[in-house]
């Protein structure tokens, strides 16, 4: 343990991860990724016998769903009454031509699924 908040934890691989509590980072970017404590810094909370759902990320809490959802939400009127805006022209996707000749579906038998 190099601090209060800071540790190292060495999985079931025995790859070692910095962990720190205090800025909710580990060496693995799961946690930074998706706002879910990862499985390393989950093993340590454990170990501190704390509730995990403290280190959530506020984003992903009901409080921050039921906010952002608290705003009337008008809907939209039918697509035949939107003015129609000159000069916007878009563009399809390039489409990548793929090298070799193109792959076909063969012929079922009768029966065949």
């Amino acid at each position: 343990m190099a601090s209060e908040y800071e540790f190292e934890v060495m999985d079931e691989k025995y790859k070692t991860f910095v962990v720190n509590l205090q800025n909710r980072t580990c060496d693995c970017g799961a946690c930074h990724i998706c706002g879910i404590p990862c499985k390393h810094v989950t093993r340590y909370i454990a170990r501190r016998q704390e509730d995990v759902v403290d280190y959530v990320d506020w984003k992903l809490t009901v409080e921050a769903y039921l906010a952002t959802y608290s705003d009337v939400m008008h809907p939209l009127l039918d697509q035949i009454t939107w003015s129609i805006i000159e000069g916007l022209k878009i563009l399809s996707p390039k489409v990548k031509v793929k090298v070799g000749r193109p792959k076909t579906m063969r012929r079922k038998e009768p029966g065949e699924q």
